[in-house]
């Protein structure tokens, strides 16, 4: 009787309880990741049914504000065309918008939360060192 087939015949059963073991494995943790993948699925539908006419009214009205602010500064621009040159008014609007954008800029960071200061390292004790010493690196010899 040959090697190899003398170990076949030991390896083959224990090799398909073990690919048998794998697969039923395999197959619960699949079965438990689709459950799981399944009840976030619907409880994000459930919130996307519950607040998606409120996400769309909120998108409409933002973008209707944003063309009545649009319309404002054609507005403020066309009014002072009437006592300034037109590119002069719209260089004038512009120059107030920016410096209404800076100082909130401004003011938003200055209202941010401080992070706090990182702790300065403290003094490398003997026992650090000690500790350092008796590490082996692969680099050394």
């Amino acid at each position: 009787m040959s090697e190899r087939g003398f170990f076949s015949r030991i390896t083959e059963p224990i090799t398909e309880r073990v690919r048998e073991g794998v697969d039923n494995v395999e197959e619960k943790v699949k079965g438990a990741i689709q459950a799981q993948t399944d009840k976030v699925k619907a409880a994000a539908q459930a919130k996307a049914e519950e607040y998606g006419r409120s996400v769309v009214s909120f998108g409409v009205a933002g973008v209707l504000g944003w063309l009545g602010i649009l319309s404002l500064v054609a507005a403020a621009i066309l009014g002072l065309s009437e006592v300034l040159h037109p590119a002069l008014a719209a260089v004038v609007v512009s120059a107030v918008l920016f410096l209404v954008a800076g100082l909130l800029g401004l003011y938003g960071k200055s209202n941010l939360p401080k992070s706090p200061e990182p702790a300065a390292p403290g003094p490398v004790t003997p026992a650090l060192r000690q500790q350092d010493e008796s590490v082996d690196h692969f680099w050394t010899d």
